[in-house]
C-alpha cells in the first residue's frame, strides 16, 4: 500500500511502528497481535510475553514496573488525529508545514498540507497537518510502500 493514502488505524500502526524502533525495541523481537481489522498490539516476548510499547487502534496498553502481572488499560493510541500523541512526535522531527497551492482542494475548498521534516528527507501530504506528518514519519522511515499488514 502506498504512505501516502495511508489513513486511520493502519496509518497509526505504521507510525507505533517506527515509534517502537526508535525506542530501540526493534519489531525483529517482538511480535504483533491482529486482534480484527483495525486494532493491533505490538507486544515484547522479552517482557515475559507482556503486551507492552503500543497498541494501535482502539486501545493502548503499558506495563510499568509497578503493575507487573495485569496488563492495563490506558487509552486510544492515534498519532495522525491526537495532537496529544501526534504532537510529540512532530516536535522530535522538527516538522515543518506548508500549502503548495497546486493540489486538490478536500469538500471544504482546504488545500492538502504539506509535512516536511527539518533534516531535508522527503515530504508527505494529507487533509490534515498530523495526517501530514505521520505519513512523512512513515514514508522517510519505511520507503513509499508498506505491506497492508492487519487487513
Amino acid at each position: 500500500m502506498k504512505v501516502s493514502e495511508l489513513t486511520g488505524a493502519l496509518l497509526d500502526y505504521w507510525v507505533a511502528r517506527v515509534e517502537m524502533e526508535a525506542e530501540g525495541g526493534r519489531l525483529k523481537d517482538c511480535g504483533i497481535r491482529a486482534l480484527d481489522r483495525s486494532r493491533w498490539v505490538i507486544f515484547d516476548p522479552r517482557d515475559n510475553g507482556a503486551m507492552a510499547i503500543i497498541c494501535v487502534g482502539f486501545f493502548t496498553f503499558r506495563k510499568t514496573q509497578n503493575e507487573i502481572g495485569a496488563d492495563r488499560f490506558v487509552e486510544h493510541y492515534s498519532p495522525s488525529t491526537r495532537w496529544a500523541e501526534g504532537g510529540l512526535i512532530v516536535d522530535r522531527a522538527r516538522m515543518n508545514f506548508a500549502t503548495i497551492g497546486t493540489g486538490p482542494r478536500d469538500e471544504d475548498g482546504n488545500e492538502p498540507i504539506v509535512a516536511i521534516p527539518i533534516e531535508g528527507r522527503r515530504a508527505a501530504q494529507g487533509p490534515t497537518h498530523l495526517i501530514a506528518a505521520m505519513r512523512a514519519i512513515v514514508l522517510n522511515h519505511f520507503g513509499e510502500e508498506v505491506l497492508d499488514e492487519g487487513l
